[in-house]
């Protein structure tokens, strides 16, 4: 039988004990290192802030369930930790029934995870847009053969379809891929109609296929190549399914163009769309730690994880280019760094982000006036402006199309304003 190990991290000896004795069928591991199965984070009254060592830690062990103990009932803060990917922030004291509750708790696998270790890096998390994604996909599978999957660019479709397919009629067939912009010419029409035809063409009985070289999925992309008249009667077929075909398999049409819908008659298709990357952003710690652990090894770098004011930088923009774009930025930052951890420099964003970056978190900031907002914007602004110049304040005030003495002088004058 496994031994299920906990890494303790705590400066509160009471509470240490409790944890102890409640839990004897845990092993107590001394570090990340050793691969716990879950982690208790108990940070006592003015020890470090819990949102940075839990960051920390969830950038080196991005798949263990993290319990955070906290000394006062702060409810937006257990709130944010949530949102963040805690499994569980509990309030001190502890009894030994909450405790084995928690663990519990945390240690059950949730109904929208992605099955197999293959599973597809960027599809997982725990945001509600994920969920919401994973909840639809599963009533669709249920529901008809008939998918219509959408997405921005930036989003590989086919590990999505690879989802559907692991939870469709036929999971043990494979999934065949057809491009249809290979068939976008009349002269081509017939070609792919003899195509699909052997492709969903019922089992023949004695015959030599495997199940698994039979097609139980069959993915069409590329939609938008084809004229009106040839996409209507592709979703006929689909809805009627004429002749000698194989009913049970799941046909998924996956597009980035979404215009067709508006005159086309979908009726008997489902319609899923794949979340952007923005509507993910609770997401973004686990998938960029998973990211540095990945590129880490692929580049032999000792990255130990990102900085807070990179990650907050990336947590404010929106990705045009979706999960490849993050991932490519992720990848020039873990080659362009010297450090153990990702910094600001180290990302290639431009400075006009770094300007949105700080007119956004001053937006959703608490100043309580037009002079204070301006103020925040400013500290958030140079701060971020002299992190992406490596420190160089002359640099600094050159993009800005000042004096350096000028800036240097603001500097000074914004550090003696209190923190809003």
């Amino acid at each position: 039988m496994m031994t299920n190990k906990l890494l303790l991290i705590s400066g509160d000896h009471r509470t240490a004990a409790v944890i102890k004795h409640g839990l004897p069928d845990y092993r107590l591991v001394d570090s990340v290192a050793e691969q716990p199965t879950v982690i208790i984070l108990d940070q006592a009254e003015g020890s470090e802030d819990h949102g940075k060592l839990f960051r920390r830690l969830r950038l080196t062990a991005p798949r263990t369930p993290i319990i955070i103990l906290t000394a006062d009932n702060d409810i937006p803060l257990a709130v944010a930790l949530t949102r963040l990917g805690a499994a569980d922030v509990w309030k001190k004291p502890l009894v030994a029934e909450q405790l084995k509750a928690m663990l519990n708790k945390a240690l059950t696998p949730t109904a929208w995870a992605l099955p197999g270790k293959t599973a597809a890096p960027w599809l997982r998390g725990d945001s509600a847009a994920l969920r919401r994604f994973f909840n639809e996909a599963a009533e669709a599978i249920g529901v008809s053969r008939n998918i219509i999957l959408l997405a921005e660019p930036g989003i590989t479709l086919a590990d999505a379809v690879a989802y559907l397919h692991a939870h469709s009629y036929r999971p043990r067939r494979r999934i065949t891929r057809l491009d249809l912009a290979s068939f976008h010419r009349p002269d081509q029409e017939s070609s792919f109609w003899t195509t699909v035809q052997e492709l969903l063409a019922e089992p023949v009985a004695g015959g030599n296929l495997n199940e698994e070289d039979r097609t139980g999925t069959l993915l069409l992309e590329n939609f938008a190549a084809l004229d009106k008249s040839f996409q209507a009667t592709l979703l006929a077929f689909g809805r009627e399914r004429r002749g000698k075909i194989d009913r049970e398999i799941t046909l998924v049409i996956a597009a980035y163009d979404s215009g067709f819908l508006a005159e086309a008659d979908t009726a008997g298709f489902r319609q899923l769309v794949v979340p952007p990357l923005r509507q993910r952003k609770d997401d973004l710690p686990q998938l960029i730690a998973d990211s540095l652990i990945e590129l880490a090894v692929k580049h032999d770098r000792p990255i130990a994880g990102i900085a807070p004011e990179a990650l907050a930088a990336l947590a404010l923009y929106d990705y045009p280019g979706n999960y490849e774009e993050l991932s490519g930025l992720l990848e020039q930052a873990v080659l362009r760094t010297t450090d153990r951890l990702i910094g600001l420099p180290a990302l290639a964003l431009d400075r006009a982000l770094l300007i949105e970056t700080a007119a956004q978190r001053t937006l959703t900031g608490s100043a309580g006036s037009l002079t204070e907002a301006h103020r925040n914007f400013e500290r958030l602004l140079y701060a971020a402006l002299t992190a992406k110049s490596g420190g160089d304040v002359g640099a600094v005030a050159r993009f800005l199309d000042m004096p350096k003495h000028a800036l240097a002088e603001r500097l000074e004058e914004l550090r003696s304003y209190p923190v809003d």
